[in-house]
């Protein structure tokens, strides 16, 4: 048998693939070796160049990983600056700073680098530095002792990763701590929508609001917005702790500034994290993220042209697979 220490754990898959704005995790001093290596990566920018980069297993805190499966590899440089003198868990936030590569374009097999941007190794460059570390030091023992299942399979990813760049990630169109300015129900701009959906096999209604808000904080993003009824009418219902009233000032053209934080939640395109749009409701009701997206499409027009540049192409060439792509719950902002 080969001994645990001697086998390495490579693109086993997460919950989903890491996006910008998880928050991910590895152990500085793991009891695996194969778990926290020094490697060597080499390419040509045009000239020969190379690197030496720390490569780490890590799991994804944000969608609560328990076991350690994403690659990660960081320049030494960097490595030694930030998480050197840490004992244990390291945790850090995917941003802009980090890339990525994958396998296609559902995230299969994504891994993570932290490196010098001005460095541009292609993808298919960090897959060799698995193979020759299996190669000098197991793989003949694990083809001998029936284990080649567990190694050959990296051969045709590096030639499907062949010279494709590294992937940078993308703000989604909203994160926790972004103010959205959301109008008020005297102005115009969000339509009464009525959803349906089932919990327990019991048939649930509500009315809720949908509109394109712009974000403040990141200007360039518009995002759809989507409220419960109770939450933003007038009249009794501004009595209510949880009216939109309640905790969103108003700025100077009478809409609302509403923070997003764990009071939300949104929905996404499961895979690639398109599409993501914001609900604030009774997080207790429940609903499947598929009957925003449908309400969506149905009210594009209804809407504005501006709603329409967010849901196609993100959505509507989706329409007929909304169900499986958005079928799960809504994610409670952290």
């Amino acid at each position: 048998m080969i001994p645990d220490l001697l086998i390495p754990r490579t693109f086993v898959l997460s919950a989903r693939p890491a996006q910008y704005g998880d928050t991910l995790s590895f152990d500085t001093k793991p009891e695996r070796r194969v778990d926290l290596m020094l490697v060597s990566v080499r390419w040509s920018q045009p000239l020969p160049r190379s690197e030496f980069y720390w490569h780490a297993v890590a799991k994804n805190v944000t969608v609560g990983d328990t076991v350690a499966s994403i690659p990660l590899f960081i320049q030494k440089s960097y490595f030694e600056e930030r998480f050197a003198n840490l004992a244990g868990e390291a945790t850090f936030t995917l941003d802009g700073d980090f890339r990525f590569g994958q396998e296609d374009d559902s995230g299969k097999n994504r891994f993570v680098v932290l490196h010098d941007l001005e460095r541009k190794p292609s993808q298919h460059r960090f897959v060799p530095t698995q193979i020759t570390r299996i190669g000098n030091i197991v793989h003949a023992l694990a083809t001998a002792a029936g284990f080649a299942d567990k190694v050959d399979p990296l051969r045709p990813l590096e030639d499907l990763l062949l010279n494709q760049p590294m992937r940078t990630f993308i703000r989604p169109l909203a994160c926790a701590g972004d103010i959205l300015l959301v109008p008020a129900q005297d102005q115009q701009g969000m339509v009464k929508v009525a959803l349906s959906w089932k919990v327990e096999l019991k048939a649930v209604k509500e009315n809720y609001y949908m509109g394109v808000v712009k974000n403040k904080t990141y200007e360039h993003n518009n995002v759809i917005f989507f409220i419960h009824a109770e939450r933003y009418e007038n009249g009794s219902h501004l009595s209510l702790p949880s009216h939109i009233s309640k905790l969103a000032p108003k700025n100077e053209d009478g809409a609302f500034e509403f923070t997003v934080a764990a009071h939300s939640q949104y929905g996404e395109e499961r895979i690639t994290s398109k599409g993501r749009f914001v609900v604030y409701h009774d997080q207790k009701l429940k609903p499947p993220q598929y009957v925003f997206v449908n309400a969506a499409l149905a009210h594009t027009t209804a809407l504005s042209s501006e709603a329409a540049s967010l849901v196609q192409p993100d959505l509507e060439v989706i329409a007929e697979r909304v169900k499986k792509m958005f079928g799960e719950g809504l994610i409670t902002f952290l």
